[in-house]
Formats: C-alpha cells, structure tokens, sequence
C-alpha cells in the first residue's frame, strides 16, 4: 500500500511502516496528485494500482495511465467492509478453537 500526501521541503520524502506501508510526501511546488500521476504512469500497466480519490480529473489521468479508482467514499466503504469482514472471520475462528 501506497500513501501520498502533500508535503514540504526540497525533495520527496517517503519513509515505510511495518506491514510494507509506504507513505510518500510530495516537495515544494508539486501536489501530491503530480506524484499520484508518476506512479500510476511508472507502474500502472506492471501492477494492479488503485486510486483513491474523489477529484474527477485525478481519475481520468490515473485510468489513462492504467489504475482504477474508488472515490474517497468508495475506500471508506472497503475499509468499512473489510473490518465488518475480520470481524466475522475472528468470531469464526473463535469458535472453532473452542
């Protein structure tokens, strides 16, 4: 999982959490969306890349370059789903260890 926010300073900066959550900030005088698009043009054929954003025209320059998208409901959604999901397969599990 990618993560990209806007940012400061003279050059990109990205630090990587445990779980291999890598977390990008963009430099002085470019938007997270410019470092958003470089990756989707850099890896969006090679990889399965989703885009999580509600800005329409982030989205029609992501899907060119080979990402899907989800609006920023729509990944509240799938988060949402996924932990309703774990929750069920943990209450499973439990069971069956009794």
């Amino acid at each position: 999982m990618v993560l990209v926010f806007d940012g400061k300073g003279t050059t990109i900066t990205q630090e990587t959490e445990p779980g291999g959550i890598q977390i990008f900030y963009s430099n002085t005088g470019h938007t997270a969306d410019d470092l958003i698009e470089r990756l989707a043009a850099k890896y969006g054929n090679l990889y399965s890349i989703t885009v999580a954003t509600s800005d329409l025209l982030e989205q029609q320059t992501a899907i060119a370059f080979g990402a899907d998208c989800v609006s920023a409901d729509g990944l509240r959604d799938l988060v949402d789903n996924a932990k309703r999901s774990f929750a069920v397969e943990m209450k499973r599990r439990k069971r069956e260890s009794r």
